[in-house]
């Protein structure tokens, strides 16, 4: 609709069954009824809250369920460099991970962030408003519906299970004080040779080596930002002695804690 800016939006009520691409991206969300998707050979009924991204060269079309049916949907425009730009933010490859699936993109989104879309939409129909401010607030209609497509699409840390989770976010105090490793396991619905097994292959690190890093991370800082001595900050983060914390501290970071100081004194 607007041909000289990056971005855009159809609002339809009508189905559109014939296969075409474009040079653009889409994401379109269903506000109402039932469609019928199909892009690249596969079909999906799609409903109410429903929303797929639609990659630049995707064959799709868009039908009714019945020649009676009502539907309605929402279709957000973007130009190719500029959703180029948006994706690089998550990293180099996500345009090529999205422009190669073998799967259909799809997401569905909330009533309450669909309700949000639809009024928003319904203020550019509905008031005065400059074609700047309508794709300005249509940009970030975009960019909370990729966010979205970007969290169900890439589930790493939601795959964790809640246990390990708040067990990690123990592990992460630098200044986490304990006896023994099966100490630590008391924390888990493990023993701590089976816990042992599921953090070596889910973090890819021993659970010794965890903490050490989290509590070398943070000497760090102290080296750079405050005026601790090495013992203080040895003593301050639970090590017994000076020459295990310089130990565990040049095998981590490849140089002694006084080195370190040194050479990242700030300027």
């Amino acid at each position: 609709p607007y041909p000289e800016e990056e971005v855009g939006f159809n609002w339809l009520n009508y189905s559109y069954p014939f296969l075409h691409n474009h040079d653009h991206w889409e994401i379109f969300v269903v506000t109402s009824g039932n469609i019928l998707h199909t892009i690249n050979r596969q079909n999906a009924v799609l409903k109410k809250g429903d929303m797929c991204l639609i990659c630049p060269d995707d064959n799709h079309k868009l039908e009714f369920l019945s020649e009676n049916a009502e539907a309605q949907h929402i279709s957000f425009l973007i130009r190719n460099d500029y959703m180029e730009r948006l994706l690089a933010c998550y990293g180099d490859q996500v345009s090529h991970i999205f422009k190669t699936r073998p799967i259909v993109t799809a997401s569905t989104v909330s009533d309450e962030k669909l309700l949000n879309i639809t009024n928003t939409v319904l203020n550019f129909k509905s008031f005065k408003m400059s074609t700047e401010n309508k794709a300005f607030y249509c940009k970030i209609l975009i960019g909370e519906l990729i966010n979205i497509i970007m969290k169900d699409q890439f589930k790493c840390v939601s795959q964790i299970p809640d246990w390990l989770s708040g067990f990690l976010f123990t592990l992460n105090n630098p200044y986490l004080q304990f006896n023994t490793m099966e100490e630590l396991a008391t924390l888990t619905p493990y023993s701590y040779s089976r816990l042992s097994r599921i953090f070596k292959e889910t973090t890819g690190r021993t659970i010794h080596e965890y903490v050490a890093r989290v509590k070398i991370n943070h000497a760090k800082e102290l080296l750079q930002r405050s005026d601790m001595t090495v013992l203080e900050i040895a003593t301050h983060l639970g090590y017994d002695s000076i020459s295990n914390f310089n130990c565990t501290f040049k095998s981590i970071v490849g140089t002694s804690p006084t080195q370190y100081r040194r050479s990242n004194l700030p300027l």
